[in-house]
């Protein structure tokens, strides 16, 4: 593969330092567009983004506080943003929980934070006062300006202007709780380092347009480091859409040029793309010409589509290319800030997540685990050395997921190795390898691949396949007719595997799937 050089971007060593650079370098350039829920855009300029943070930094200062951790709760806006960036410039630790979670898990993570302040917006302000210790925390609303609520900004702006004082490039910026694909969530630690530079990297290689459409939530690595900080460094106008129902309505006003995704967005937007020109051409298999089409009315300025959090069908990459989008797919791991790999715009490589981005080294060990070291890797595990002891060999951290690399350099992710099917012959055989067959059967919307017992004294484990269908195009079907038509198809994948590796158990599911936040099926 062709070796292009870097993309030029500056690069920040800490919070203070970034939202100074970027509100002086880009000024009046608008920064941050939101839909309101009523469809009407409301958008901030650098200047504006750089003056609010500095202003959440001094009334957070005002506090006292200094090195502690502050969580964040509420949907995902401007608001949301510019305290985020506030909390790290302040020398304190930003920890942004998912709001939409549990209660008891909500509760439990604050507390397993030893947090001093929440910030919140009013949705989350209510569900604090389910818990005694909870609701005791002090906290402080964000501003919100559709409810002319006035919170943690306006309360800054007020103060006297302070000098915020510079923090080392070590120091911890902020700690997100992995999304993971079990029910055991690790908070864990980034320095100022790990992530500006991580943005830093993310940028310098791939360039998704100069107005960018963001789904994705701030509390994760990919959202707010990948997306939001990397392109914020080079003077991008961010669309960030925190409420999911508005998704169509805002991409299409905002009209990007890029547009960050995980998967589930990926297929929910080429099937959206595939559908229309399906009814265009009467037909169930439309020409290129047709989602070419359809994707110009749709998304007129829309060229690139990046894609992360999980691994993206191949059928779907293809799919959206025959629309016209350039897909970029990477890999990354919140323990990584999270960029690990990507593939670029004038160098991509389909199937694969790309090569390893500047500031990161990766090595395969002779199980073809992926190991990584450098700049974006985490300082470790929120009071939890064990468990970052165990994941580390030195500087290069185990990241759990089975790749290759290729001749070009380009990674390719084969699957986590906690989920390998191991066979009593000590033959394994990886569940994403069987999923991507299986997922290409029209009627299927989920499928999880592991390993059945065969109900016998044998204590032979066979692979099997957990399936939820698409309920709009099996509802016409029978349970019966549903499955026979399942079989027919997995009978045909069978003929293209070796013995071993034949799909022997189908499960229909009821419902789809539980997931992470991020769109990732859990595992547990």
């Amino acid at each position: 593969m062709k070796q292009y050089p870097i993309y030029p971007a500056d690069r920040y060593d800490d919070f203070a330092s970034f939202i100074e650079g970027i509100g002086l370098k880009f000024a009046t350039q608008p920064a941050i567009t939101v839909f309101q829920a009523d469809g009407t855009p409301r958008t901030r300029t650098y200047t504006e983004l750089s003056q609010d943070a500095k202003a959440v930094a001094c009334y957070i200062l005002s506090l006292g506080l200094k090195g502690q951790n502050i969580a964040i709760l509420g949907e995902d806006n401007y608001e949301y943003l510019a305290a985020m960036l506030g909390v790290s410039a302040s020398g304190n630790v930003i920890v942004p929980i998912d709001s939409e979670q549990a209660t008891e898990t909500l509760y439990a993570a604050i507390d397993y934070a030893d947090i001093a302040l929440i910030i919140h917006d009013a949705e989350a302000g209510e569900l604090l006062l389910g818990s005694e210790s909870i609701a005791a925390l002090p906290r402080i609303a964000l501003d919100n300006q559709e409810t002319d609520t006035s919170g943690v900004i306006a309360l800054g702006k007020a103060l006297p202007d302070v000098t915020i004082p510079k923090c080392g490039p070590e120091d911890v910026a902020a700690m997100f709780f992995t999304s993971g694909t079990t029910s055991n969530p690790k908070l864990v630690m980034l320095t100022h380092k790990n992530i500006l530079w991580n943005a830093h990297s993310s940028i310098s290689v791939v360039r998704p347009g100069e107005q960018l459409f963001i789904p994705l939530p701030l509390h994760h690595t990919y959202g707010y480091t990948s997306s939001t900080l990397s392109t914020l460094s080079i003077g991008s106008h961010l669309c960030i859409c925190g409420d999911t129902r508005y998704l169509l309505r805002d991409a299409q006003a905002f009209d990007p040029q890029g547009f960050m995704a995980v998967p589930m967005i990926a297929e929910a937007l080429y099937k959206l793309i595939f559908s229309k020109a399906c009814y265009a051409e009467n037909t169930q298999r439309p020409s290129g010409k047709a989602l070419k089409k359809v994707k110009a009315t749709l998304f007129p300025s829309l060229a690139t589509l990046i894609s992360g959090g999980a691994s993206l069908p191949l059928a779907i990459e293809k799919g959206l290319r025959k629309c016209g989008i350039d897909v970029l797919q990477g890999y990354g791991i919140t323990e990584c800030s999270p960029l690990i790999s990507v593939n670029r715009n004038q160098a991509s490589r389909v199937g694969s997540s790309g090569p390893v981005i500047p500031g990161m080294e990766v090595k395969l060990d002779r199980k073809g685990a992926i190991w990584v070291r450098g700049d974006g890797v985490m300082k470790g595990y929120y009071k939890n050395p064990e468990l970052t002891d165990s994941v580390f060999d030195g500087e290069w951290f185990e990241t759990g997921d089975l790749g290759s690399i290729d001749s070009a350099g380009c990674l390719h992710i084969k699957g986590r190795a906690k989920n390998l099917i191991v066979l009593p012959s000590g033959k394994k055989v990886l569940p994403e390898e069987l999923e991507e067959y299986v997922y290409k059967i029209r009627i299927v919307k989920e499928v999880v691949a592991y390993g059945v017992a065969a109900g016998d004294q044998s204590g032979e484990v066979l692979p099997g396949v957990s399936i939820y269908v698409d309920p709009v195009l099996t509802s016409s079907m029978s349970q019966l007719e549903i499955l026979e038509a399942l079989q027919k198809e997995i009978d045909k994948i069978n003929l293209k595997l070796p013995n071993y590796k034949q799909i022997r158990f189908v499960n229909i599911r009821d419902s789809a799937f539980p997931k992470t936040p991020t769109g990732k099926i859990r595992s547990d």
